[in-house]
Formats: structure tokens, C-alpha cells, sequence
């Protein structure tokens, strides 16, 4: 946990002056290299899009963009946990060409990717880490 205004001047744990970062970041924040406003924005972001999307949309986000292509294969019949992000325009859902039923249910995993959309959406939520 990082303190935003510094703890010598502060010397309080406020949740509006804390922020999670990595060592990295800690350190660049520390020396500077990151200024307060920054922070805050960054932090303010963070927060919109988790009051905005589950944990669970904001988690498959993640790892398409660590994805090769940016793009998962997804079970047609969980794309209801999606749809935020769907109708958002961050990903987009590519339906199989060879579709496997059984008992009238589509078995073939969709293919679910990253849009350019989602991926400015990603890069506006993190800071250039240099790591």
C-alpha cells in the first residue's frame, strides 16, 4: 500500500490516500517519478470500473489481454457472465463454425476477444510499469 499524500505529512491511514501498487511502482511513486495527480487518476479509474464491472468481467479482461491474439475459447452457455463487458463493446464473441450438440444444448466453445475498445479500456486502467 502506497500513501498518495506521504506518510511523514499525513501520518494517517485514509482509504482516499491509499493506493495498491507494485514494488515497482511503490518506488517510482516514492522517488517521484509518479506525481499525486497521477495517482489519483489512476486510482479513480480503478474504481469506476470495478463499481462498473464484476470482478469476474474485470479478471476475463485480464487475461485476454495476456492472451496470445487477446482471445479465449468460452462456453457458449456461461456468455450470460459476460454480457457487461459484451454490450460495452470490450469484447467481442466469434461463434464456431462446427457446432457439437448434445440434447439441444451448443457444447462448442465460442471464441471470446478483446476489442480495440477493451484493449484502451485495459491500458486506461494501468501505468507504464517498466517491469
Amino acid at each position: 500500500m502506497h500513501h498518495i499524500v506521504p506518510w511523514a505529512t499525513c501520518q494517517a491511514h485514509e482509504y482516499e490516500n491509499l493506493i495498491a501498487l507494485c514494488p515497482n511502482c511503490h518506488r517510482r511513486a516514492d522517488r517521484g517519478e509518479i506525481d499525486r495527480k497521477a495517482l489519483r487518476i489512476y486510482k479513480f479509474n480503478l474504481r469506476t470500473a470495478h463499481d462498473k464491472f464484476s470482478q469476474l468481467e474485470m479478471d476475463v479482461m485480464a487475461v485476454l489481454g495476456q492472451a496470445p491474439g487477446n482471445a479465449i475459447q468460452w462456453p457458449p452457455f456461461n456468455r450470460i457472465l459476460l454480457l457487461r463487458i459484451i454490450d460495452a463493446g470490450y469484447i467481442e464473441v466469434i461463434e464456431p463454425q462446427g457446432v457439437i450438440e448434445i440434447s439441444g444444448m451448443r457444447m462448442s466453445p465460442d471464441v471470446v476477444r478483446l476489442t480495440r475498445k477493451g484493449i484502451e479500456f485495459l491500458m486506461s486502467l494501468s501505468t507504464d510499469h517498466g517491469d
